[in-house]
């Protein structure tokens, strides 16, 4: 509903406006009304009417003296200026306001609903253009994370070092500020044996990240953190102070603990060494990812400083060499990363609802966040056969499992892998 604000000094006239105003149908509501400039003033300040209908000659100052004043401050303000003058100079003033209208009295009931509706037809197309901006700032946050985790990966995953100064300035230019004396690179990596099986991975990830900022944005150092294929959180870490991974350890132990507070599961992790040179963070990423791989298989070690990795030659001979194929990705792989994600989460999903016969491309698509059509050709792109075809595959590999318990008939395997009607069970089993 639009306010609407009536100034005029003369009762009758304001009451007559009240009167052949059509509310409802202009989705209009009264605000407040006055009979001179500084009750209009008052008023005005107070209710922050949308629409201010209002006569030029009003007592103390002009009602088009007025608007201007209004408009000043608030100037999506619609006026619609009512005089007996026909001066062109008038209207030309009050369209430079805002002004929706002119009219002349007598106030005829069609033409005061017409302006109204011209006043109301603005606020719809101003808050249609408001829509589309924030849908387009929403576009621009995004890709400009999805450029932030490109290059940041560059950083990562690249062993190339001439390039790292240009990154640091496109990384300032996207408003990410990572300069410091020295670098760290953490990893933080979730044992998901430990979480319940129904919970979202995507969203646990999100939680830990969250967690992780709240212990980092203390003014000490700047972060940047992105989600790899495997589901761990890399950290890129700059710190102005002289270089602790005590302290990094700490950190992250203490985000450790309140992951196990929240969720009663275990996260583990790895810190690389220091460096001053963004030249070198593809080492120190090497460094956390194989302390991290480590971390795994020392309960004393949940979260593994690259430090102490090196004082343990028995159990790595050379961490660069055992390092995983990951270490070859190509730079500027984020969009592949992030689609790697999205069907390792849609294979989960269809993992866990394999007995649902409501599961299909609509509630997959809709579970990760895409829309059917271009989940359906990501999917197979990705995994190489059709949605359809894979979730029949695993079906049917659900079902020769289950079938393999000979306590089980088949109507209820039939019902465990939603192929409700024996047959087409066994017309696929024998297909297969």
């Amino acid at each position: 509903m639009y306010k609407v604000m009536i100034i005029d000094d003369e009762p009758t006239i304001r009451e007559r406006l009240k009167n052949i105003i059509n509310w409802k149908e202009l989705s209009l509501a009264f605000s407040c009304e006055a009979g001179d400039s500084n009750t209009a003033r008052e008023l005005f300040f107070l209710h922050r009417p949308s629409i201010v209908i209002t006569d030029i000659n009003i007592p103390l100052i002009s009602g088009l003296e007025l608007c201007r004043e209004f408009a000043q401050v608030y100037p999506d303000t619609r006026f619609i200026v009512i005089t007996g003058y026909n001066d062109f100079e008038y209207v030309k003033s009050s369209v430079a306001l805002g002004a929706v209208d002119l009219i002349s009295k007598p106030i005829m009931k069609d033409e005061i609903n017409q302006s109204l509706r011209k006043a109301t037809d603005y606020f719809r197309s101003l808050f249609q253009t408001q829509e589309k901006m924030q849908a387009l700032k929403k576009v621009l946050r995004e890709n400009q994370s999805l450029l932030l985790d490109r290059h940041i990966s560059r950083l990562f995953y690249s062993p190339q070092a001439a390039s790292a100064q240009s990154i640091l300035s496109s990384l300032e230019k996207l408003g990410l500020d990572i300069q410091g004396r020295h670098y760290f690179v953490l990893i933080l990596s979730p044992d998901w044996n430990t979480f319940p099986a129904d919970f979202d991975r995507d969203l646990i990830l999100s939680s830990i990240q969250n967690i992780g900022d709240d212990f980092m944005d203390n003014g000490r150092y700047h972060h940047y953190a992105f989600c790899d294929s495997h589901f761990n959180l890399n950290y890129l870490i700059s710190w102005n102070l002289s270089p602790s991974n005590d302290h990094l350890e700490q950190l992250s132990n203490n985000i450790r603990d309140r992951i196990w507070l929240y969720y009663h599961a275990s996260i583990h992790g790895g810190i690389s060494l220091s460096t001053r040179s963004l030249s070198e963070i593809h080492t120190l990423w090497i460094q956390a990812w194989n302390s991290c791989k480590y971390s795994y298989q020392m309960d004393d070690y949940p979260i593994l400083n690259y430090q102490n990795l090196k004082q343990l030659p028995h159990r790595l001979k050379n961490p660069l060499t055992s390092f995983t194929p990951e270490s070859e990705r190509k730079p500027g792989a984020t969009q592949t990363v992030r689609q790697n994600r999205l069907i390792a989460s849609a294979k989960h999903y269809i993992q866990e609802h394999l007995s649902d016969q409501n599961l299909g491309l609509s509630a997959v698509s809709e579970k990760i966040g895409l829309s059917s059509i271009y989940f359906c050709n990501l999917f197979h792109k990705e995994v190489g056969i059709s949605f359809n075809e894979y979730l029949n595959n695993e079906r049917i590999k659900k079902a020769r499992q289950l079938l393999a318990d000979p306590s089980l008939k088949i109507y209820e395997v039939s019902y465990a892998v939603a192929m409700v009607i024996q047959s087409i069970l066994i017309l696929y089993l024998k297909s297969w």
